[in-house]
This record gives C-alpha cells, sequence and structure tokens, in this order.
C-alpha cells in the first residue's frame, strides 16, 4: 500500500534530526583544546567523512519513499491506470495512455482541458490529424507526449487566456519528448494563451516549428528546449530562466527568423537567466525581402550565450541584411560563438553579422568569431544607436517607447520626461574576439560610449571605422589590419578614443584616419609610418607577424589561418606598456 504524506514527512524529519545530531557530535575540532596535532588530524578526516551525513541519509530516505520529497510543495501523482488506445478522443481521467496502432482524425486528435498527470506514448505509432495532434488548455498539468510520430496541421496546441501567473496557465509542466513531427510543430496560440515549465527534448521538427511565446508581458518560467531538430524556426518568448541547448534549427527559403529569443520592449519586462547554449541555427538561400534579421536577442537580463554557431548564407538577390541582432541585453556573457554572414549577392544595404542596439550594456564578449563576406559589403559588427528613447541612465521608458530619434524624441512622442534622451549601447567589453569582413571589420555607428576592446584581431578594409559616437572608446592590445583601407579610422564628431598597447597594420595606406576627433595613448606599432605624437610609440617598422597574409583566412571549422603571433625578432615584442590593464593575452597566456 502506498506510503501517505503524512509518514513521509515524518520520516524525513526523523532523518534529519538524526543526521543533525550526528553532524553536531563529529564538528568543531576546536573544541578539543587539549588534543594533540596527530588527534586532530584524525578528527579533521573524520569530519570530513561525515560532512555528507545529512544528504547521504535524504538520498537514502529519498531512494526508500520513491518519490519526489514533499515539504508542502506541490508534486504530480502517479497516474492512475495504464490504459492502451486506438482511437484519438478528448481525454478525461489521468492515466498512461498508450497507442496500439496509427490513429487519425479529420480534427483535432487528443484534446485535454483541465487534466493532471496524463501521460501519451506514442509507441512508435504514427498520430494524423487535419487540426492538432495534442490540444492542451484549462490550465492542463503535467502532461507529457513522448515516442509518436505525428503528422498534423499543428503537433501540440496550447490555447485559452491569456494567465498570467503558473497556477493558473493554460498549461503547465508539459514534457514533449521522443517525437517525429513529419508534419506540425508547437505553439502557444495566437498570442493569448500561456505556458508554464514547458519542456521539449530529443524530438525532431521535419515541416513545423517550435514557437513557445507567452502572451503579452505575461512572464512565466522555465522553457527548456533541448537536443531537437527543428525545420523552421525556433521562438521562445516571455519564459525566464530558460535553457536552450544542443539544438539545430534550420530555415531554408522560407520567411521569418530562424531564432527568437526575447522579454517586453522595456525595462520593467527583462527576462532573467536565460541559457542559449551549443545550438546551430541556420539559415541558406532564404528569399525574405520583409525580414531584417535571422536571430534576435531581445531584453534579455543576466543571461548566457555561449557556443552556438549562426549562419546566414544566400546565393540569391535578395536577403536578410542582418544575421544577429542584439536588442536590449544586458548583464549577460556572449561568449565563444561563430557568426557567419556570407550573402554573395545579397541586397546592398548589409548592416552586419552582428548588430547591437538600443542600451545594450554591461556585457562581457568573449572570443566569439563574427565573419561578413559579402559583395554588397557587410560588417562583421555593427553597433547603432536607437529610434526609442531613454533617461539620463540609459533606462528605457516603461510606458511609451518613443520611435523618433531626437530631437523628435520629446513629447509628446514619449510619455514624460525623463524619457527625453536618445538610448545607446554602454559600458559592453570585448575581449578576445574575432572580427573579418570584407568591409569594415568593427563599426560602431552611433554606439554609445564606455565602450573597451581588448586582445581582438580586426581584420576589414578599414578594420574599424567609429561614427557618431557620444563617448569614449578605449583600446588595449588590440591588432588591426586594415587591408588595403585604415586600420583605424573616426569620424563624425565621436568622442575621445584611447589607444595602448595595440598594433595598426595595413598593407600600404596610412594606418590612422581620425580628422579632427581625439586619439589619445601610447606603446603603440603603426606600420606604415603614422606621426602619433606618442613617445614610446613605434612608428613604420614592420610589426613581422607570423603569417598576416594566408588566404584563406580562416579553415572549415573557422579558426583563423592567418597568424598575428610575433616573430622574435618583432620590434613590437617587450616594447609595451609595463603597467599594462591586460595582464593575460588572446592564447590565455600571462603577458610579462
Amino acid at each position: 500500500m502506498p506510503m501517505g504524506k503524512e509518514v513521509k514527512r515524518l520520516v524525513v524529519y526523523i532523518a534529519l534530526f538524526i543526521g543533525l545530531v550526528i553532524l553536531l557530535y563529529q564538528s568543531h575540532i576546536d573544541d578539543y583544546p587539549n588534543t594533540s596535532a596527530e588527534g586532530k588530524a584524525v578528527l579533521s578526516l573524520s569530519e570530513q567523512k561525515n560532512t555528507n551525513v545529512l544528504s547521504n541519509i535524504l538520498n537514502s530516505v529519498n531512494k526508500f519513499l520513491r518519490s519526489p520529497l514533499d515539504f508542502g510543495l506541490k508534486s504530480p501523482a502517479e497516474p492512475l491506470a495504464l490504459v492502451n488506445i486506438n482511437l484519438c478522443q478528448s481525454l478525461s481521467s489521468g492515466n498512461t495512455y498508450t497507442l496500439t496502432a496509427d490513429i487519425s482524425s479529420s480534427g483535432d486528435c487528443f484534446t485535454i482541458n483541465g487534466l493532471n498527470n496524463v501521460i501519451i506514448d506514442g509507441n512508435g505509432f504514427t498520430i494524423t490529424s487535419t487540426g492538432n495532434a495534442l490540444a492542451l488548455t484549462g490550465h492542463a498539468t503535467g502532461i507529457t507526449l513522448k515516442n509518436a510520430i505525428v503528422n498534423a496541421g499543428t503537433g501540440v496546441l496550447v490555447s485559452g487566456g491569456p494567465f498570467s501567473s503558473c497556477s493558473s496557465a493554460s498549461a503547465e509542466n508539459i514534457m514533449i519528448q521522443n517525437n517525429n513531427f513529419i508534419n506540425g510543430g508547437i505553439e502557444i496560440n495566437n498570442g493569448v494563451s500561456t505556458a508554464c515549465n514547458f519542456a521539449v527534448k530529443d524530438n525532431k521538427f521535419q515541416n513545423g516549428g517550435v514557437m513557445l511565446a507567452n502572451y503579452g508581458f505575461n512572464t512565466l518560467t522555465n522553457a527548456t528546449v533541448v537536443n531537437n531538430y527543428i525545420s523552421n524556426g525556433l521562438t521562445v518568448s516571455h519564459f525566464s530562466n530558460s535553457l536552450i541547448r544542443d539544438n539545430i534549427v534550420y530555415k531554408s527559403s522560407s520567411s521569418g527568423m530562424v531564432g527568437v529569443f526575447n522579454g517586453g520592449s522595456d525595462d520593467n519586462h527583462r527576462l532573467p537567466g536565460v541559457k542559449i547554449i551549443n545550438n546551430s541555427f541556420i539559415v541558406r538561400n532564404s528569399l525574405d525581402t520583409v525580414q531584417d534579421r535571422i536571430f534576435e536577442l531581445r531584453s534579455l537580463d543576466l543571461s548566457v550565450f555561449d557556443s552556438n554557431y549562426i549562419e546566414n548564407s544566400n546565393t540569391a538577390p535578395v536577403g536578410r541584411i542582418i544575421t544577429v541582432l542584439v536588442f536590449s541585453l544586458n548583464n549577460s556573457n556572449f561568449t565563444n560563438n561563430i557568426i557567419k554572414m556570407s550573402q554573395l549577392n545579397g541586397p546592398s544595404n548589409q548592416q552586419g553579422a552582428l548588430k547591437l542596439r538600443t542600451t545594450t550594456k554591461n556585457n562581457y564578449f568573449f572570443n566569439n568569431t563574427i565573419i561578413a563576406l559579402e559583395t554588397a559589403g557587410s560588417d562583421a559588427y555593427e553597433g547603432s544607436g536607437s529610434n526609442i528613447c531613454c533617461d539620463s541612465n540609459g533606462n528605457l521608458d516603461p510606458n511609451q517607447p518613443c520611435f523618433a530619434p531626437p530631437p523628435n524624441c520629446t513629447p509628446p512622442q514619449c510619455a514624460v520626461a525623463p524619457y527625453d534622451q536618445q538610448c545607446y549601447n554602454h559600458d559592453n567589453v570585448f575581449d578576445s574576439n574575432t572580427f573579418i569582413a570584407n568591409n569594415i571589420a568593427v563599426h560602431p555607428y552611433g554606439d554609445g560610449y564606455n565602450i573597451l576592446f581588448k586582445n581582438n584581431i580586426l581584420i576589414g578594409n578599414p578594420a574599424i571605422e567609429i561614427q557618431s559616437c557620444p563617448g569614449i572608446f578605449t583600446f588595449y592590445n588590440n591588432i588591426f589590419d586594415g587591408g588595403n583601407g585604415n586600420a583605424f579610422r573616426v569620424s563624425n564628431n565621436c568622442g575621445d578614443s584611447i589607444v595602448r598597447n595595440n598594433i595598426f597594420y595595413t598593407a600600404g595606406v596610412v594606418p590612422i584616419s581620425v580628422g579632427t576627433a581625439s586619439f589619445s595613448g601610447d606603446y603603440n606599432l603603426f606600420f606604415p609610418a603614422f606621426s602619433s605624437g606618442q613617445p614610446n610609440s613605434i612608428s613604420g617598422q614592420d610589426p613581422q607577424f607570423i603569417n598576416p597574409t594566408a588566404n584563406p583566412i580562416f579553415d572549415s571549422n573557422y579558426n583563423l589561418l592567418r597568424n598575428y603571433r610575433l616573430q622574435s625578432t618583432s620590434p613590437a615584442k617587450d616594447t609595451g606598456d609595463p603597467t599594462t590593464q591586460v595582464p593575460i593575452d588572446k592564447d590565455g597566456n600571462v603577458r610579462p
């Protein structure tokens, strides 16, 4: 007979008490002042062996109870029965339903309204439906669909609402696992529904996408999308603390974006704790003439974007002009990613493989490879100002964003002061990245202030151009290869550029073009010669890179084939600022 909850609690409390007694008895070695050093060593070993006593007892109790420990938290009950089925139907009780044959319906196949604890095991059979294979509504909770072949208008549809909390969401604690969706994907319906704790694992979507988009500003928790193949895009919107990992997401020819991860349009509706790790997002030969990007991160906070591959390739005369748009990303890590833009016959208004926009601030961009190889001339990285308004601290208007830049960004377009200033990106760090472009490698364009570049390699024509930026940009220990253009160019009323311990290198053009903009620093090397007025800088001497002209520039895994390490006879060897603020080089070695 199953053990009741109250008995379970009593067993757990007794175990806790015993564990605490043991821990108290074997702790505090220094409570034995007369114990010898050898004795204290023995006591230390004894204490070390028993520090996990409480954890071990709890694990044993948990194994004995064979169910999650219940400290007043809601946990699903076991399904009531095992039921074999061979027909589509509206399910009315919490059971484990196992298919025994292929089934079909001219409308929805399975509908679940407000039930708890339902498992549908496809058992390798096919669910065919002109409507939804599985429709969830009315706060359906603890629902699993697994091991099915799905051929439907929509694979899984969540509808009903809107509901603003997990306890009243259209669906909660949902698992979609190990299914093959021949047609149809997953959708939270029509911008009016919500879900909470929604997991999509180990599925294949051959002709359908996954859209987990909670209604409006109803931000709920925990979307998990792991180890899927998705043929028509992935959207995760208004889910905090989500995990997106090990997926392959693909689009070819069709319109729309391959990846969208966003919160709201202001700082009151940001998404914390989103982790997007080790995925591939690929668009090839898109004919889309409407959408300007293939991938978007919007209004995320305290998030991780790591080890992803994003490709935007096209041979048609149309296509997307941005690969990854980052819009108001704050306090996050953007690391170890490869972003490639290769539209050989694309539109002429290319903007960037990576574009940062609108109060993207306090982020760390580390060890990314950003590539833009277009005949139309895209930048590898472009940072731009905003067409909405902020206050003087860079915070977005929480009520009514203004969609016009100053001087028009004033009431009545904006709600009220103090949101009467243009938004900027600021306080971002770019460390140990590689930027490669046929056009400008790095192009801050109206891109704000307090931006630090260190240990980066920039390869372009020019390597960098800074335009219309109001604040300070700082450059430490970077390599600027301007090819046939300038290595470093500043224009249009920018703020101060602080340069220190950099190498500026071109194929013969004057390496620096800054006009009347401020360009200050020291301990740099300029080749060819440039009169910098910097007392400890080197001008006109070849830095003697090992191989700065390798072609192709990178191999099939996007590892850089050009070698910008210094030969032993390089004039730049050991001539940098000894008080550098960058003690670790791009290879991870400590600088002398």
